[in-house]
């Protein structure tokens, strides 16, 4: 369905859903290819969620003419509680262990807001719907930044980050014009002189500001300073940071950096090496001819002859593709809902003008 949803009622929403498709006449392939006792851990999955938002549903009264819900009017710190409440019931595993909630930085700051919530004091009422608003503009401002490339001893640092940390070796990256330092942009709407009567900051006092860090950087013990030469098709211009330091060094101090370079460039150009590998040929499948079909649709010719691997997948394999969830009705759902209708009018034996039959 692509409605509103009750998650309290999600067993009986199920089951009317597995009756329709049984009633289907085109039920999808597979429907009919689903192991032993699938249906059975779907109704029990189903169930154990709507229990674990009892202390949320139970809150619920009834539904508005609108389509929003009603709800019980209660404390903030009641809806912090009922909201952890369910998290709790959703996120146990079958120790009874609770780290996947409330572990790591995300499960610490969604602890401490919900945890400040309940100890505010002079709690306001709110119902559902205003606890879903206030719960959204508490976490607008809370950012998680994801740690995928996390590695105990590589960093990746921002020019403030930088100046703040001490470690063994630092790499300089992106030493071109126009990353560091960026291009200054003037402000269409506020010219320079009307920023100094105003108080605010010149666009050159950040160059300034970058040169600092940059001095600040190369204070490290191990540095390594690293741009790339070209942008796409479009050569790149070296910092003017590295421009001035190559001229002050001379001839001989660039060429001693590039020969130190050398290993570095060496050990990055390892990660894109390995041993050549054929592409994927295209699929070509010989099914048995007893297993060909023998009868197509209007429109499978003209995909036979422009992807006839999705015809083998669907025919012979009985594969079909998964619809995205909660999809809106495209062309196909409005034309089989105009068919049902279509269809149980014609059954039903409506006479067209008749009072009934509108």
């Amino acid at each position: 369905g692509v409605g509103d949803m009750d998650i309290s009622a999600l067993e009986p929403l199920l089951d009317a859903q597995l009756t329709a498709i049984l009633e289907d006449r085109h039920m999808p392939h597979w429907r009919s290819s689903l192991p032993e006792g699938a249906v059975g851990q779907a109704k029990d999955i189903a169930k154990r969620i709507s229990a674990a938002v009892e202390p949320l549903v139970s809150a619920f009264i009834r539904r508005r003419p609108d389509g929003r819900g009603l709800t019980a009017r209660l404390t903030l710190s009641d809806w912090a509680t009922r909201t952890g409440r369910a998290l709790e019931a959703l996120c146990i595993d079958e120790r009874g262990d609770l780290s996947a909630l409330w572990s790591g930085e995300p499960g610490e700051r969604l602890s401490g807001l919900l945890g400040e919530v309940i100890e505010t004091e002079g709690q306001i009422e709110a119902d559902g719907p205003q606890w879903i608003d206030i719960v959204m503009a508490l976490t607008t401002g809370e950012a998680v930044k994801p740690r995928s490339l996390a590695h105990p001893r590589v960093f990746i640092f921002g020019t403030l980050e930088a100046r703040l940390q001490s470690v063994d070796t630092m790499i300089l990256g992106g030493l071109n014009e126009g990353s560091w330092p960026g291009q200054t942009v003037n402000n269409p709407f506020l010219s320079r002189s009307m920023k100094t009567d105003m108080g605010l900051e010149p666009p050159e006092r950040r160059i300034g500001q970058l040169a600092h860090d940059f001095e600040m950087a190369c204070g490290t013990r191990n540095l390594i300073f690293s741009r790339s030469t070209r942008q796409g098709s479009t050569p790149t211009v070296a910092s003017r940071w590295l421009q001035r330091l190559l001229a002050l060094g001379g001839k001989s101090f660039a060429d001693e950096l590039k020969v130190r370079g050398k290993d570095v460039l060496h050990w990055a150009s390892l990660i894109d090496r390995g041993d050549n590998q054929q592409p994927a040929r295209r699929p070509a499948p010989k099914p048995p001819a007893d297993l060909q079909p023998v009868k197509y649709s209007f429109s499978e010719v003209g995909r036979l002859r422009r992807d006839p691997y999705s015809i083998y997948a669907r025919r012979i394999l009985k594969l079909d593709p998964l619809a995205p969830f909660n999809e809106d009705p495209g062309a196909a759902q409005r034309g089989t809902l105009y068919h049902a209708i279509i269809d149980r009018y014609t059954r039903e034996g409506h006479k067209p003008g008749t009072p009934v039959s509108r």
